[in-house]
């Protein structure tokens, strides 16, 4: 069993006196569900544990459309289920795979108001399932955003126990790394992690047996039903598109200006014909997605360009797996740069992701100055430097101070922590502290 941030949240969920329903968020095969299992069998009684997988329970779906009171939905329930021992105060309630039950949601607003239960609800594809919503119960629900493993979960997964993360932080606070002898292990696991990624079922099978095929095997068994997913839960037309823009995305990432084109989809390829795939799997949290700014500048918001921007997979894992095994080789040799920094760039828009940078911007002007990513500190915009480009970043950092009054700039590098011309160098993996 992997250790998940999740576990603490949901620990502390529990202890709320008043709390209100939970819902959790993130793409398919991240672990939402084994980690709510886990959860809910250690903090009660299994009698008093009801979980309902609506996708092998389409009677249950019936009974959510029949838009029952609080009350006869609970003896509905019951009835159904006569092995669980519903009790006030001591019992949960899981509705998994909730996107084959979109009526359910709405009965959260009175679950949390009747309060007699623990309610979580999990599933997949939430974000395009919330988009023809109308009456999502704002203010009666929390939501906890989870994604597959991180990087200090990775560290985790392969021993690392508190006291030598916490080590690790101190050097980032301290700004010591060029003196930890533990820098060449660091990067070592990092380039792991670029090539696994952070879905449970590769990362715990590669813990186990350090096995890279196997791995790649099960990555590449997980975008198959991420394929499936698509065509499962939409037309087929707009399921095929959407396949065709996932497709994609490798491609794209590998291009000098990896701006995503959608005449490159397809020999006729153009907006009108994939804005609403594009859309679909940035709302079920399969890509991310970047905005290219017309300046560098706080608020970033309000300098998007609405018609030029970067698609990351979720999980960098996955990516590799569609680049083929020649590129897992490269990087586990040495190579991050590989394929033209497609993977490196796609794990650092995982890292800033997973630091609370939900909304991701870059900023690229004519071919000629470029930050992979621009990232709000307090009241600066500071730019974020990714690609293998030592020989110019004092250029680019002096371009941006002078075009646009940007003081600092960060560099993310297999090297140790430097700091010069206006920009602080610091190792690819300390870049899970940057919300610190």
């Amino acid at each position: 069993m992997l250790k998940r941030k999740i576990d603490d949240f949901l620990a502390e969920w529990k202890e709320k006196t008043k709390k209100k329903c939970l819902i959790i968020e993130g793409p398919r095969q991240i672990g939402k569900t084994l980690s709510i299992n886990s959860f809910a069998k250690k903090s009660y009684d299994d009698v008093n544990y009801l979980y309902i997988d609506f996708s092998r329970h389409p009677e249950i779906v019936r009974v959510f459309k029949r838009n029952l009171s609080v009350n006869r939905l609970y003896q509905e329930l019951k009835i159904r289920f006569p092995h669980v021992n519903l009790v006030e105060g001591e019992s949960l309630l899981f509705f998994d795979e909730i996107q084959e039950c979109p009526e359910a949601i709405s009965y959260l607003r009175n679950l949390t108001d009747d309060g007699r239960y623990d309610v979580i609800v999990s599933g997949g594809n939430l974000g395009a399932l919330y988009d023809n919503m109308g009456n999502f119960p704002v203010g009666y629900v929390d939501r906890y955003q989870m994604t597959g493993l991180d990087f200090e979960e990775y560290l985790w997964a392969n021993g690392f126990n508190e006291e030598r993360l916490s080590y690790i932080e101190t050097l980032y606070d301290e700004k010591e790394f060029k003196l930890s002898a533990s820098h060449d292990i660091l990067i070592d696991y990092f380039r792991e992690f670029m090539v696994m990624g952070g879905m449970p079922e590769v990362v715990y099978s590669y813990v186990n047996d350090r096995n890279f095929k196997k791995a790649f095997e099960i990555q590449q068994n997980i975008l198959e039903l991420y394929r499936n997913d698509i065509l499962s839960s939409n037309t087929k037309s707009l399921g095929n598109k959407i396949i065709e823009c996932l497709n994609a995305i490798p491609e794209q990432l590998e291009k000098d200006n990896k701006k995503f084109m959608y005449r490159f989809i397809s020999n006729k390829g153009r907006a009108s014909m994939y804005e609403s795939s594009v859309k679909w799997l940035i709302e079920s949290e399969i890509v991310l997605k970047s905005s290219n700014l017309t300046e560098p500048v706080r608020p970033l918001s309000g300098h998007v360009r609405s018609d030029s921007f970067r698609l990351y997979l979720h999980d960098t894992g996955l990516l590799v797996s569609m680049l083929g095994e020649e590129t897992q080789l490269k990087i586990l040799r040495g190579n991050v740069f590989a394929n033209n920094s497609a993977v490196l760039e796609n794990v650092v828009a995982i890292m800033l992701k997973n630091c609370g940078y939900n909304v991701l911007y870059h900023f690229e002007k004519n071919s000629t100055l470029e930050a992979e990513f621009i990232i709000p500190v307090g009241r600066e915009a500071v730019a974020v430097i990714v690609k293998n480009a030592d020989n110019s970043k004092s250029k680019v950092m002096k371009s941006f101070k002078t075009k646009y009054n940007m003081v600092h700039g960060l560099k993310l590098s297999q090297d140790n922590y430097l700091e010069a011309d206006g920009i602080t160098t610091i190792p690819l993996y300390m870049s899970m502290f940057l919300n610190k």
